[in-house]
């Protein structure tokens, strides 16, 4: 699955990501978290971590949880 997304940075830009994959052993990881949120961690490597509700994962998916 490919997720495409928006969002605005800490400056006020808008940036899109057409495609994000969850890479479990990769530089981009999907996560179930308690608000929907785009982290990039670049203390090393430079990891994307997708975070998304169980409400948005289960719109996203039809309702198929």
């Amino acid at each position: 699955m490919c997720y495409a997304f928006s969002y605005i940075d800490g400056s006020g830009a808008l940036h899109t990501v057409n495609d994000f994959r969850n890479i479990p052993y990769g530089l981009q990881k999907l996560r179930i978290g308690d608000k929907n949120q785009y982290v990039v961690d670049s203390t090393g490597e430079t990891i994307r971590y997708l975070y998304l509700t169980k409400d948005t994962m289960s719109a996203i998916s039809g309702g198929l949880q």
